[in-house]
């Protein structure tokens, strides 16, 4: 009996995950395309795709080369192609971006985090030691996601239906959703997306619900269950995604 349900737990994570179809070269792939800069939680929001229960990547791991993973969501099988995010590795992410629509992709989603970037070098300076994070800090590294999102708009302009901000680590601003939105939606960043697609979407997002480098506090304001919205927010949003494709071809 515990071998049955050993084959029963690997299948079914093997169907979550799209292992299965890869003996399958007729089902069709829906491919997304993540960017962002390093420490916004790219490969974190991969994880948590995969599976809802993940822990936090650990700070050490970083993205090194595009690395493709699928998932199966809504009965549909979507490859996502994660890109490392290190300023020696921006110019990857430049040409996986290109060779992506070339392709054909359902979406570019940009990750951020509202300037809460996390490195593996330390935190000096992070935190005023009461657990508040800087605000220098963060509007630094907001800062930082406008210069990235600047170095890929002459590869976007106009060739994408539609772009995906993904503003994650929403356990840690979400009591600021207000600001954050605005600043995304139609503020300094915003403003940049003028052009690049057809249209533009900022859905919120956390991977995995813990404090800013281990010791910054949360929100206090978001819980399990807007974790749990938010991603199905997101979710209903790629399928719908599909959808508008089929339409469109």
């Amino acid at each position: 009996m515990t071998v049955v349900k050993e084959l029963a737990d690997f299948l079914d994570i093997a169907r979550k995950r799209g292992w299965l179809d890869a003996v399958n070269p007729w089902r069709k792939r829906h491919s997304i395309l993540l960017l962002g800069t390093t420490g916004v939680g790219k490969t974190n929001f991969v994880r948590s795709i995969l599976d809802p229960n993940a822990g936090p990547v650990p700070l050490e791991a970083r993205t090194q080369f595009p690395v493709k993973d699928r998932a199966n969501i809504a009965d549909s099988l979507f490859e996502i192609i994660d890109t490392p995010g290190q300023w020696r590795h921006s110019g990857r992410q430049i040409i996986e971006l290109h060779e992506a629509i070339k392709r054909g992709v359902v979406a570019v989603i940009n990750v951020v985090s509202f300037g809460y970037h996390e490195y593996p070098t330390g935190k000096p300076g992070v935190t005023d030691g009461t657990g508040r994070v800087s605000e220098e800090y963060l509007e630094h590294h907001r800062g930082v996601e406008l210069v990235a999102l600047e170095s890929c708009k002459s590869v976007l302009r106009g060739r994408l239906p539609v772009f995906v901000t993904l503003v994650t680590k929403a356990d840690l601003w979400w009591g600021s959703r207000d600001d954050v939105m605005h600043h995304y939606g139609s503020g300094d960043y915003g403003a940049m997306i003028e052009g690049l697609a057809d249209s533009h979407v900022v859905k919120p997002y956390c991977s995995v619900i813990h404090k800013f480098y281990g010791e910054g506090d949360v929100s206090g304001k978001f819980d399990a269950e807007d974790q749990v919205q938010c991603r199905r927010e997101l979710l209903r949003t790629l399928t719908e995604m599909i959808g508008r494709r089929y339409r469109d071809d």
